[in-house]
Parts: structure tokens; sequence; C-alpha cells
């Protein structure tokens, strides 16, 4: 894969969104919690993130959403 050349532009803006990126992660840490499924939990992450995995016996596929 060939590295793309960035214009100056391009650079500074880049150097902005890093800099506020860095600030953000100084300025929310050990702030923000996530939550945490229990061990036992039958609900995955997987499942969370991908709502096509999860199964409804209720509503047969349809043909455009089989396709």
């Amino acid at each position: 894969m060939a590295l793309l050349k960035r214009t100056p532009e391009q650079n500074a803006a880049f150097e902005r969104c890093v800099g506020f990126l860095a600030e953000m992660i100084e300025k929310y840490s050990g702030k923000v919690e996530f939550p945490v499924l229990p061990a036992d939990s039958k609900t995955s992450w997987d499942s969370l993130s991908n709502p096509s995995s999860q199964t409804n016996s209720e509503e047969p596929l349809t043909n455009d959403m089989a396709a």
C-alpha cells in the first residue's frame, strides 16, 4: 500500500485532531466507567454489537431479508 503525501493543511488538521484526542484522554482518564457484564450473563458483547446474530423465532425470514 502506497503512502499518500499530505498537504501542510492536512498535516496541521491531523496534528490538531491528535492533540484534541490526547487532551480528552487525559481529561477523562479514570472518570468514565464502562458497564461490566457478570460472567454468567446470557448477553455477550458479540450479540450487543451484532443484532443480526440474535435469533427471533416469531418472525420468519422474508425473501428480501434472506437475499
